[in-house]
């Protein structure tokens, strides 16, 4: 394993992990209070250096109207307050930055773009009150990409490069 990353915390005890083979494999606790394999696929090419999850919350949450839903259970909660799909993203020795979504049983894997070396570390930044969702990516080219999606209609990802060094390669990056 290369890397490892916890589910936000609305979605139950949730663990994925990167393997040096490109998989992605994602655990979940069971009734049993042991973990159990519930995806395992194939995320780039090459390793994967790097996972984040993706926030809980649809962005700009705070400035939704809240019509009232009932759900399968019959109990009523706003509908801002529905979790989305899971989502995390990933970045790998394959140069690539990808978004992977889980809806039911299946697995959705999306390129949003790439760098010119190996992809060493990605990072979700949260949501809530923001209009976008916001990704930070980092690599051994010397650069920092932010990645912006807008539009949800769309899967274009917008990304803004910032050069740190053409010696230093980039390994950690993160939110605060």
């Amino acid at each position: 394993m290369n890397c490892i990353a916890w589910a936000p915390w609305e979605y139950g005890l949730i663990l994925a992990a990167g393997t040096a083979q490109g998989r992605i494999v994602v655990f979940q606790r069971g009734s049993d209070d042991k973990l159990h394999k519930i995806h395992d696929f194939v995320a780039h090419k090459e390793g994967v250096n790097g996972i984040s999850w993706g926030p809980s919350t649809e962005p700009a949450v705070l400035m939704q109207s809240s019509p009232i839903v009932e759900d399968k259970n019959d109990s009523v909660m706003p509908e801002k307050f529905k979790l989305p799909a899971k989502r995390l993203v990933s970045g790998g020795n394959d140069n690539a930055v990808n978004l992977c979504e889980f809806v039911d049983e299946n697995v959705k894997v999306t390129k949003i773009g790439e760098h010119s070396d190996w992809v060493r570390d990605v990072a979700w930044s949260n949501n809530i009150g923001l209009l976008y969702d916001t990704i930070a990516s980092c690599s051994e080219d010397g650069t920092v990409k932010v990645w912006r999606h807008v539009n949800e209609k769309e899967v274009h990802w917008i990304a803004k490069e910032v050069k740190i060094s053409e010696k230093i390669p980039l390994w950690k990056v993160s939110w605060s």
